[in-house]
């Protein structure tokens, strides 16, 4: 997944489906971290091509409510695991 500087808005759209398409695969198998990496790729891809098209997905995913559960099951999971080690220091 990638972005960078678009030519057209049809090679933007090309991108965008594609990081919108692994993001769909991502939140089936409930794989978070792989989520927010894909929504990061979104969010590049607004500040880098300045497109509606990124915008549209990127907002997608922020709207999403498996994405909102999943961050916060991740952040419980793993904020969980870092006081348990610095108390274990």
């Amino acid at each position: 997944m990638g972005t960078g500087t678009y030519n057209d808005e049809e090679a933007a759209q090309e991108s965008t489906e594609a990081i919108w398409s692994k993001y769909a695969a991502y939140r089936a198998d409930e794989d978070f971290v792989e989520m927010d990496m894909a929504r990061k790729y979104l969010q590049a891809g607004v500040t880098r091509a300045a497109t509606v098209v990124f915008r549209d997905r990127w907002q997608a995913v922020l709207d999403d409510p498996a994405y909102e559960r999943l961050k916060a099951r991740h952040q419980q999971r793993y904020a969980a695991s870092d006081c348990d080690a610095m108390e274990n220091d």
